[in-house]
């Protein structure tokens, strides 16, 4: 029993340390997310202001822009941010009209067939003006770039033109870099160690139709393709649609195709429809746990252990015990049967036991015929004194039990009618509580005879 309860406390308290281990990195990852999606918040908040900057310069008040001198700005807007590689005005169709790009020939290419452009164009009609676009390869520059837009609109609140930049993937990467460096730098630091990446840590940013922005670490470039052309998937993704995007949050599942089951804690940037996720294995929440209990686990298993020796050693006690008891009671049973004298046992003057002897003695066939019946009931109405049975017998055998023993003579009739006397000894002792009178019934004819022959 005590191995049981012991087991059932061991498995609640690892549930409860579990739970504590795991709550404790959920919130550790939840820290690191709301610091990255504030830094990521400025970090995209610089690149729409400058672009809102450029795009007034670029209409200077009015409805058109001037080709010539939008190209100027558009070189100087790239050589004030060089993390850009390109950075054009489109037409809303998809028309290239301005490009720092030197291309050779007089017509610019259109992007209105690319899926990236149409889904961001298509965001910037319903109102925003500031667009994180889908990753796409620009085989112009031949790099997988992040676009950047921004909606130039006419006096009617209408998309006039989009002023688009080029952010390469790689120089993104570079930002999460820089960020685990800084974070991991402080690692030791008291204030800080609660934002120290762990170990086999992934951050990353998904937008609102499922596809990813960035990861750290970064992709082999093998598979690029395969990642930033296909929506994402996994529970945190499922998580994200069937709850309507929350702002922040933790959740725990498989990640995705070929992941295994990781803990997520994401956190939504305030400005735009992306979700900025920080994830590590499950693996990682074990490990910890599995360091935490294991001096826990490996009390408890010698506690149980030594619960299960003393229970075994008990009960080989128990076992000794008993049959010492069994041979005691045979021992008392063979002397008890055996005896010469008829031997009654009494509790509250009624007969609960007696030998095979007492049987004989009162002309009876079996015990069954004594036992649940009084003394006087084996005598005749009076005794030679006269005095009644059942009164003489009461006053002897409280005697007995007042003083402890008695010794006296009585007249017993046997079952035939016929009478006897006996010397009768009543001894008193407790048994379980209860007070037992033995009474030891000796036929004296018998004894005489005895003697004689």
């Amino acid at each position: 029993m005590l191995a049981v309860l012991l087991l059932v406390f061991l498995a609640c308290y690892l549930w409860l340390s579990w739970q504590n281990v795991k709550k404790e990195q959920s919130s550790k990852l939840s820290s690191i997310a709301e610091l990255s999606g504030n830094s990521l918040d400025s970090y995209f908040a610089h690149y729409e202001n400058s672009l809102k900057v450029l795009a007034e310069d670029l209409v200077n008040g009015g409805d058109s822009i001037n080709l010539a001198r939008s190209q100027v700005l558009l070189k100087q807007f790239l050589k004030a941010h060089p993390d850009l590689l390109v950075t054009n005005v489109l037409a809303p169709d998809g028309q290239m009209l301005v490009t720092t790009e030197e291309l050779v020939g007089n017509k610019l290419p259109s992007q209105g067939n690319a899926p990236s452009f149409i889904i961001g164009r298509d965001e910037l009609q319903k109102g925003v003006n500031f667009n994180v676009g889908r990753v796409f390869y620009g085989p112009l520059i031949k790099e997988w770039i992040i676009p950047l837009r921004y909606a130039v609109r006419d006096k009617n609140d209408g998309l006039r033109y989009i002023v688009a930049t080029a952010l390469p993937l790689t120089k993104f990467q570079n930002l999460w870099t820089d960020y685990a460096v800084r974070v991991n730098a402080s690692r030791d630091l008291q204030e800080n160690s609660a934002r120290a990446l762990p170990v086999n840590t992934t951050l990353g940013l998904v937008r609102d139709d499922e596809f990813l922005i960035s990861r750290y670490p970064a992709f082999d470039k093998a598979v690029l393709k395969d990642v930033y052309s296909n929506p994402r998937e996994g529970v945190l993704i499922e998580h994200l649609k069937n709850n309507d995007h929350p702002l922040r949050g933790d959740i725990a599942g498989v990640g995705g195709k070929g992941s295994g089951n990781n803990l997520y804690s994401f956190r939504r940037l305030s400005r735009h429809p992306i979700t900025l996720f920080v994830t590590i294995p499950l693996t990682n929440v074990s490990s910890t746990w599995k360091s935490q209990v294991w001096p826990v686990i490996a009390i408890w298993s010698v506690l149980v252990l030594a619960a299960i020796v003393v229970y075994f050693r008990l009960e080989k006690n128990q076992l000794a015990w008993d049959r010492d008891r069994e041979m005691t009671i045979e021992r008392l049973e063979s002397i008890f049967n055996g005896s010469n004298d008829a031997l009654l046992l009494l509790a509250y003057n009624t007969i609960t036991d007696c030998n095979s002897r007492a049987a004989e003695v009162f002309g009876l066939e079996s015990k069954s015929e004594i036992l649940s019946r009084k003394l006087w009931d084996f005598s005749p109405p009076k005794q030679l004194d006269g005095q009644e049975s059942r009164q003489a017998a009461t006053e002897l055998i409280a005697k007995a039990q007042r003083v402890g023993k008695n010794y006296f003579e009585w007249v017993f009739k046997r079952k035939d009618g016929q009478t006897f006397t006996a010397e009768v000894l009543l001894s008193s002792f407790c048994y379980d509580g209860v007070w037992i009178l033995q009474a030891s019934i000796r036929d004296i004819n018998l004894r005489k005879k005895s003697i004689k022959e």
